[in-house]
C-alpha cells in the first residue's frame, strides 16, 4: 500500500513545520507533499524554506510563493520582507503548480487549490472565496479531477461527487490551538484511506518569535489575527 503525507499553508510557522516533519520521520512514507504557502506571513519563512530545500519534500507553488516571485524580493501585499538569495529565488521559480500520481488506473492530483483552466496566468487557481459561492459544486463537477487534494484555511473536509473525491486539508500553520496537522493518504488498487493526524507544536515559541520579529511593522496586528494569536 502506498502512503503519502500531505500538508500545506505553513505560512512561515517553523514550529508547526518542525513538529510535522519529526512526526512524519517516525513512519515510512513513499512521498511527502507540501501544497504550497510554505512561506509568507509568519516570522520564520526562510527557515521553513531552507528546511524543505534540504529535504525530499515535493513543494508546490502557492499564492505566497507566487507573490514573492512576482514582487522580485520586495515587500509583498502583507508587508513581509523575505531576503532570498539567488538559489532560493531560482528554487521558488521552478515550483510546479500541481503534482499527479497515476496508480492502478487512478489519478491522484495535488495542488494549492482548484486550478482554473480558463485563465492563462501562471498561477491559475480559483480564489479561496469560491468555497462559499453557489457554483462551487458546479466547478468541481465540471473539473477533470478523480481524486484532488488541496488546502484551505479552515478545518479539513472531504466531499464526493459520485465516486470522485475532493479533499480540502486544513492549514498546517494557521491553527486555533496548539495542535497542527497533516493528512495521510493510503491507497492500494481500489482501497483508499484518508485520515488527519494532529500533533502538538510549540505555539508559545511561535508567538515569541512572532513578537520578536522586526519584519511586520504596521501589519503585525493584522497578521496576528490571521494566526489566531
Amino acid at each position: 500500500m502506498k502512503k503519502i503525507a500531505i500538508f500545506g499553508n505553513i505560512y512561515g510557522n517553523y514550529q508547526a513545520l518542525d513538529s510535522i516533519l519529526k512526526d512524519i520521520d517516525k513512519y515510512s512514507f513513499d512521498k511527502v507533499i507540501c501544497l504550497g504557502n510554505l512561506i509568507g506571513k509568519g516570522p520564520n519563512s526562510i527557515e521553513c524554506l531552507n528546511t524543505v530545500i534540504d529535504s525530499k519534500i515535493i513543494l508546490l507553488m502557492g499564492n505566497e510563493e507566487y507573490l514573492i516571485i512576482e514582487d522580485d524580493n520586495k515587500i509583498d501585499k502583507k508587508g513581509i520582507f523575505l531576503s532570498l538569495d539567488s538559489s532560493q529565488k531560482s528554487y521558488l521559480k521552478s515550483l510546479a503548480i500541481s503534482y499527479e500520481i497515476l496508480e492502478d488506473g487512478h489519478l491522484f492530483s495535488f495542488s494549492n487549490f482548484i486550478i482554473n483552466n480558463d485563465t492563462k496566468s501562471k498561477y491559475s487557481f480559483f480564489n479561496y472565496d469560491v468555497l462559499y459561492q453557489n457554483d462551487f459544486y458546479n466547478i468541481l463537477e465540471k473539473s477533470d479531477y478523480e481524486y484532488l487534494f488541496c488546502v484551505q484555511n479552515k478545518e479539513p473536509f472531504n466531499t464526493y461527487i459520485g465516486k470522485r473525491l475532493f479533499s480540502f486539508i486544513g492549514s498546517s500553520g494557521c491553527t486555533n490551538s496548539e495542535y497542527t496537522s497533516y493528512t495521510i493518504l493510503e491507497f492500494d488498487k481500489n482501497i483508499i484511506n484518508i485520515r488527519t493526524r494532529f500533533i502538538k507544536y510549540d505555539k508559545k515559541k511561535f508567538v515569541k518569535s512572532f513578537d520578536e520579529s522586526e519584519i511586520f511593522n504596521e501589519n503585525k496586528e493584522e497578521i496576528k489575527l490571521f494566526f489566531n494569536l
